[in-house]
């Protein structure tokens, strides 16, 4: 949540202007009252609306509230959820489910609230057509400040978390980080998660999973976003149907997945479809972001020559607009297979013996106690979607070169 939060500040501060600030610097005031009483005031649409956002990104978290809060016996809306769902013999939907939908009504008021913030947010325009070019800020002898601000970010959200998990996987057993504790260095866990079947059927489930899911929401999303893009009839249902996933936290989905599930006439709770399904309807705002993106670049007067050449609009999606679009498309899939790879909220809802993604894995290792067989999985899964995740992205890249190439 803090780099997220970095994140999005940092974009809000690249979008102001700097013009205001240089006016009111030369208006005799200082650097600190120019931020404070220009820049600040120019931003704070995009700042409530990050507060927004954030907050229902806080509203919906799981992992953190479980791992951290219940051993405490502090509950929140989705750790009661799960407790409901879970841990009660037999399980409470009925309970569950009342609480979903007070967890829902949380989250669609605030993004309620975050697309009015957005949508007021042209009065503040600040970045026109007029010159306009970002200044940098000579920052002095405060750039140590900076540098060091900078380096203790990265050794708190990186380097700290990643050296305790060395350290917890190179143990035998949890102990704290002591010289006297070199003494006990061991790689049975990582020989563990090398030599075991069960971590292999876990990468293999979850890679198919979450390929799955971002195959089928991208071939969705693309025909979607053309026709709400060309503005076909019903094409503003269809956006709005689109984005509607957005207001279900991940567990509060996954709960009306059961339901689902267990009313169909499919047996498809528990298999790796249903998962492929439930990760589809989860991130589908996402691809139609992507691919709304990609479409809206590309002209309609290409699909309007390929129309009086005879092609029909089926024809043209395939052999034009796809092809050109294909740099958004790929990078909408990488997205969504990377984030369906770590989904804990709507996983740990739908998991069952015969399909169990890496991230419901790794929560049952740390809740039966399997602290050090887990930091070296996790390190391991850590290092394989990196490696896998770059290799993507160069991929994205090319086909991003070659489909920009082909415009």
């Amino acid at each position: 949540m803090v780099a997220l939060t970095f994140l999005l500040l940092s974009a809000v501060f690249r979008a102001a202007n700097a013009d205001f600030e240089e006016a009111a610097r030369v208006s005799g005031a200082g650097v600190l009252r120019a931020v404070v009483k220009v820049s600040l005031r120019m931003m704070l649409p995009a700042l409530l609306a990050v507060a927004a956002l954030i907050v229902v990104r806080s509203l919906e978290a799981f992992e953190v509230p479980t791992l951290v809060g219940l051993p405490g016996n502090i509950k929140l809306l989705t750790t009661e959820i799960y407790l409901d769902m879970k841990k009660s013999v037999p399980p409470d939907l009925g309970y569950a489910s009342a609480f979903s939908v007070v967890l829902l009504l949380l989250a669609a008021i605030l993004l309620y609230c975050y697309s009015r913030l957005s949508k007021n947010a042209a009065r503040f325009h600040t970045i026109t057509g007029r010159g306009y070019r970002p200044r940098p800020l000579a920052l002095g002898r405060l750039r140590y400040l900076g540098d060091a601000f900078v380096l203790v970010n990265f050794l708190l959200l990186l380097a700290a978390p990643t050296f305790a998990l060395l350290w917890l996987s190179l143990m035998p057993f949890a102990q704290a980080i002591t010289v006297n504790g070199l003494k006990a260095i061991t790689l049975e866990n990582y020989d563990a998660v090398f030599h075991s079947a069960f971590y292999l059927d876990l990468v293999w489930q979850t890679l198919a999973m979450s390929a799955g899911a971002a195959t089928l929401v991208m071939a969705v999303t693309v025909l979607s976003a053309w026709l709400a893009v060309r503005r076909r009839p019903g094409a503003f249902v269809l956006d709005q149907l689109a984005t509607v996933p957005l207001a279900f936290p991940g567990i509060v989905l996954g709960v009306a997945m059961i339901q689902i599930y267990l009313a169909a006439p499919l047996p498809i709770y528990g298999t790796i479809g249903g998962f492929v399904l439930a990760f589809g309807i989860r991130y589908l705002p996402y691809g139609m972001r992507y691919a709304s993106s990609g479409i809206l670049q590309v002209h309609p007067e290409l699909e309007e020559a390929a129309g009086i050449a005879g092609g029909s609009q089926m024809l043209t999606l395939a052999r034009i607009v796809i092809p050109l679009t294909r740099p958004a498309i790929v990078s909408g899939w990488l997205f969504i297979f990377l984030v369906a790879a770590r989904d804990v909220s709507l996983s740990v809802m739908l998991a069952s013996p015969s399909a169990e993604p890496v991230a419901v894995a790794m929560f049952d290792l740390w809740g039966n106690g399997q602290a050090t067989e887990l930091a070296a999985f996790g390190l391991v899964w850590t290092a394989m979607m990196t490696l896998v995740a770059c290799g993507l992205y160069a991929l994205a890249r090319q086909v991003g070169a070659s489909g920009f190439g082909a415009t």
